[in-house]
């Protein structure tokens, strides 16, 4: 069957006539366009760039829900720390190895990471799951003495997502539970090539000391293995862990 031959139609949004080629099947026309190709490319055009705001605005909101209001507008330069471990943070690139940035309080430690999480984010599109050590013990207590899965739900979230970020280990209420459920949080991220980061104000030995010896030196070893370990300070430098 030869081509259908195009009949002249005014575009029905911006009414200039143009040449339109019915859509034929079996010898009957099913459809004839309505619009020209100038306002099709206009419209689709138009619908990438609202699925861009759209995509822009999902971001936005998600980034609310990840970082703290405190955290959003740092400018790295400002920050006490030296030079190269700001840059060793905020050039981590994601993989199976963590990170883990320790040192005293104050230096930025924090903000840096949220800093590398935004890249994540809003440039890789990772999914994040982002709490301090204190969160991470209230939730625990709170959601496994509810019962009804909440608490495993919770610790299941934490294994699965693919960044996690636990801030400032060694302050939260460290019970058996919670001991347990972080044990078990680190245990099963790094057996399936997940990475964490985490921030610390302790060395090695003092986290050694803040948990129980049955688990303190799994725990290090996971750290010493899996774990990009980060000394910040200011200008002198740091103890490795």
């Amino acid at each position: 069957m030869s081509d259908p031959n195009p009949v002249t139609r005014h575009c029905g949004q911006c009414g200039h006539p143009f040449q339109a080629v019915p859509f034929v099947y079996g010898g009957h026309v099913l459809a004839v366009p309505r619009y020209c190709e100038t306002c099709i490319a206009g419209n689709e055009r138009a619908e990438a760039l609202e699925r861009e705001r759209q995509e822009a605005q999902r971001l936005a909101l998600a980034w609310e829900r990840i970082c703290p209001p405190l955290y959003r507008d740092t400018d790295p330069s400002r920050l006490e720390c030296s030079p190269g471990p700001r840059e060793t943070i905020l050039s981590w690139q994601f993989g199976p190895k963590g990170l883990l940035a320790h040192g005293p309080a104050r230096l930025g430690k924090t903000r840096l990471v949220y800093l590398l999480l935004s890249r994540l984010h809003h440039l890789e599109r990772r999914k994040i799951i982002a709490l301090t050590a204190n969160a991470f013990s209230h939730r625990v207590s709170v959601l496994f003495g509810a019962g009804g899965g909440r608490g495993e739900a919770f610790i299941d979230s934490l294994t699965e997502v693919p960044v996690l970020f636990i801030d400032d280990i060694g302050k939260g209420r460290l019970t058996d539970r919670v001991e347990s459920e972080f044990f078990h949080v680190i245990e099963t991220r790094t057996a399936h090539l997940r990475p964490t980061l985490l921030t610390t104000n302790l060395n090695g030995e003092a986290l050694r000391l803040m948990w129980s010896a049955d688990r303190a030196e799994p725990l290090l070893g996971r750290f010493q293995e899996f774990f990009q370990t980060v000394a910040v300070v200011g200008q002198s430098t740091g103890e490795a862990i």
